[in-house]
């Protein structure tokens, strides 16, 4: 193939290492699917004002392609339109555009910065995953969804705002960005998705609103820099993993509607002191607090009647502990390693301690 071509709108150049620049034909109105997929050579194109639609994977793998202008002609971009553009640096998303799809711009790990226009109202699944470069994005406030792994691995992001007209934060949005510091959550959130957050390890606070009533499994999973966060009040689940790794996490008030602490809930919390149980929590899952190495006080309420597989194993701070009258059993290893516990009543409810309730009790 040559280096330069013309592209009249039926041909596809997929593949063609060689291909480092490309003319419109006059009148050309779409891009397809794949048309110039994996064109590694390719480092400038124009895309004429008759294009109304890019299709799937239209620039995949386009290695060497550095700027883009998408003309106003242009409504949607589709699923991984510019996925893997790696030295794609800055694009010009035109107001015309309502709909960023699936993968767009995931793996365009030299973006920089990106403007959302206020004309777009979703930004899809995995939209922007792997823009390991990106420092700062502006969500307008006519976005309404942000899809998974929307910003997944984005480790240059340092602060976020999210609009008040975003509903959901949806699972793995913000998952393994690693800079970011700060986060701004609107009071119009009511769900937080699982491992939204997870491994975010440079964030040191965030402010859950009131109106959230779910907060998925490992949403704040390996947040190591988190030193304090609240609960709100309609929070009655705290799922597996949810508060996991979080080793700077000093004190965490766990609101009464709470019924269900997961398994790992709290599971190498090293800097948790105290934490309170609320009434109607039933059991204490396996792993619960496992590694919580500063907890040196813990209370457990009466309608816990079950303390689960190494639930407080390695909990080496903790010099008693108040077992009430309702627990049936002692599950194994719940208390191994448990080397400052000094004193525990067990009560005559209990009729099974299993197998190293209390190994390495020292």
């Amino acid at each position: 193939m040559p280096q330069t071509a013309v592209y009249s709108g039926k041909e596809t150049f997929s593949e063609d290492s060689e291909l480092t620049e490309v003319t419109f034909a006059k009148g050309v109105t779409s891009i397809p699917n794949n048309t110039f997929t994996n064109c590694s050579s390719l480092t400038a194109i124009t895309i004429p004002n008759s294009v109304t639609s890019i299709g799937e994977r239209a620039f995949e793998g386009c290695s060497s392609l550095t700027t883009m202008t998408i003309p106003d002609s242009v409504t949607s971009i589709s699923n991984g339109a510019f996925y893997r553009c790696s030295s794609l640096a800055a694009i010009t998303i035109p107001d015309t555009v309502t709909l960023i799809s699936e993968g767009a711009f995931a793996g365009c790990s030299s973006l920089t910065a990106i403007t959302i226009p206020n004309s777009v109202t979703s930004i899809g699944n995995s939209a922007f995953y792997l823009c390991s470069s990106l420092t700062a994005i502006t969500i307008p406030d006519s976005v309404t969804t942000i899809g998974h792994h929307a910003f997944w691995e984005c480790s240059s992001l340092v602060a976020m705002t999210i609009p008040d007209s975003v509903t959901t934060i949806d699972i793995c949005a913000f998952s393994d960005c690693s800079s970011l510091k700060s986060i701004t959550i609107p009071d119009s959130v009511t769900k937080i998705g699982s491992e939204a957050f997870s491994d975010c390890s440079s964030l040191t606070a965030i402010t859950i609103p009131d109106g959230v009533i779910t907060i998925g499994d490992a949403t704040f999973k390996g947040c190591s820099s988190l030193t304090a966060i609240t609960i709100p009040d309609g929070v009655t689940r705290i799922g597996f993993q949810t508060f996991g790794g979080c080793s700077s996490l000093t004190a965490i008030t766990i609101p009464d509607g709470v019924t269900m602490i997961g398994l790992r809930a709290f599971m190498g919390c090293s800097s948790l002191t105290v934490i309170t149980i609320p009434d109607g929590v039933e059991s204490l899952s396996m792993h619960t607090f496992y590694g919580c190495f500063s907890l040196a006080a813990i209370t457990i309420p009466d309608s816990v009647t079950y303390i689960g597989y190494e639930t407080f194993r390695d909990c080496s701070s903790l010099t008693a502990i108040t077992i009430p009258d309702t627990f049936t059993s002692i599950g194994e290893f719940a208390f191994r390693e448990c080397s400052s516990l000094a004193a525990i009543t067990i009560p005559d409810s209990v009729t099974m301690i299993r197998e190293g309730a209390f190994a390495e009790c020292s």
